[in-house]
């Protein structure tokens, strides 16, 4: 969370600081900004800043700022950034609260048993995994969200309306069974 106090004390020159900083999600006017969104020559994204929610608490702005950060990125590096960004208004950072990135490579056993069980049901060769920050995966080890996007659908994950067809959602249902079983009913070891 960012307090801010200082500066251009307006509310204005509070709200233009943040659409200067934020305007760009990816924090291209912070000095925080990754270029590569590969790590280990896999895609992991870049870093996302959003600030949630700004209100006053007394003659104080507070602004919470929610960051998903790349695997790759160290939390330290972001909260300087955030620092040096709130002190450049007279305020500070409070109240970090870090989860850490998680990386889970595309070649482990389990999730080529998923990319296997795609090809069969789809019919073509699973075109590889896309990391997507920010799931209530990484709160368990080894854990991953894998779910497919079939070629021609719109991606409207978390998006308004969020909708698969109902052929995805069958094609969904086989190849989840088929690689859960798989790895169920498995002699070797899916760690």
């Amino acid at each position: 969370m960012l307090r801010a106090a200082g500066g251009d004390p307006s509310v204005m020159g509070i709200l233009e600081m943040l659409e200067e900083a934020f305007g760009d999600f990816y924090g291209r006017n912070l000095s925080i900004y990754k270029e590569d969104e590969y790590f280990n020559g896999e895609w992991v994204h870049r870093n996302v800043f959003s600030p949630d929610m700004v209100r006053t608490d007394g003659s104080e702005l507070r602004i919470t700022v929610d960051v998903r950060f790349a695997y790759g990125t160290e939390p330290e590096e972001i909260v300087a950034c955030l620092q040096e960004l709130a002190a450049s208004r007279g305020g500070r950072v409070e109240n970090v609260s870090v989860m850490p990135a998680v990386f889970v490579s595309k070649d482990r056993p389990f999730l080529k048993v998923f990319s296997e069980a795609y090809d069969r049901h789809w019919g073509i060769p699973y075109s590889g995994s896309i990391a997507m920050g920010g799931s209530y995966a990484k709160t368990m080890p080894d854990i991953v969200s894998w779910g497919p996007i079939f070629p021609g659908e719109e991606d409207s994950c978390h998006e308004p309306n969020e909708s698969m067809s109902i052929e995805s959602i069958e094609k969904c249902f086989l190849i989840y069974t088929e690689a859960i079983q798989k790895i169920l009913f498995s002699d070797r070891s899916f760690k």
